[in-house]
């Protein structure tokens, strides 16, 4: 399997369990008190980073962290 078609196949795989990310999020911000963001990374370098093997791959990045407070939504 060349890189090109595993990064297909995980990006569908991705797709096909979009749910993931939503339900994170969802946790975070009612349980937590959290917000989430999809961040955009170099992959090549967080694999570097991450020690990642030849079958394994960056298919999303999810920060979790606490939001900035905002005075514009106080009630």
């Amino acid at each position: 399997m060349t890189l090109r078609q595993a990064i297909d196949k995980g990006v569908a795989t991705a797709g096909a369990v979009g749910a993931t990310p939503d339900n994170a999020d969802l946790f975070f911000r009612a349980s937590e008190g959290r917000g989430t963001v999809f961040r955009g990374v170099d992959p090549k370098r967080l694999t570097r980073a991450l020690k990642l093997g030849d079958k394994q791959f960056i298919t999303f990045v999810q920060a979790v962290g606490y939001p900035k407070a905002r005075a514009d939504l106080a009630v």
